[in-house]
């Protein structure tokens, strides 16, 4: 993502960033924080979204009920059926993968603690914005 996108969010933010970063527990959050967290996807949706694959967004599916994860268990929920030949292939999809999760993290949609992922309050927003505009539509409704 561009750095400046990345940089617009934050300003946009003010205060509220660090709360924007802190883990989303799971539960539904109304206060004024929140609600700061949301205008800010909502501003800035569309760029967001224009550096978000379909498996980025799958992986914050994936992370958003709550839980910690580590790479290799996001990675075969998002690829449940991927088989390697070799390690050295594994190892190179490895890298991907944490390049991926690199990336999440980075614009604030994941963050990382004690070598586990989690989705962000950022993140969350992102997702309920996705579902709400009903793009990613497979992935968001039919489960795909």
């Amino acid at each position: 993502m561009d750095p400046t996108i990345v940089a617009e969010i934050i300003k946009t933010a003010g205060k509220a960033a660090t709360r924007m970063i802190q883990k989303w527990d799971g539960q539904p959050c109304n206060n004024s924080a929140q609600r700061r967290v949301d205008k800010v996807i909502k501003e800035n949706y569309d760029k967001m979204r224009t550096n978000l694959t379909n498996k980025n967004v799958k992986i914050l599916i994936s992370a958003e009920c709550g839980k910690n994860f580590q790479s290799k268990e996001l990675r075969e929920k998002i690829f449940p059926n991927l088989n390697f030949g070799s390690n050295l292939l594994k190892e190179q999809f490895d890298k991907e993968f944490e390049y991926r999760l690199s990336h999440l993290t980075t614009i604030g949609l994941l963050a990382k603690a004690n070598g586990e992922y989690y989705i962000t309050r950022l993140g969350a927003s992102f997702i309920r914005e996705a579902r709400e505009r009903k793009d990613y539509y497979e992935l968001l409704f039919l489960g795909k």
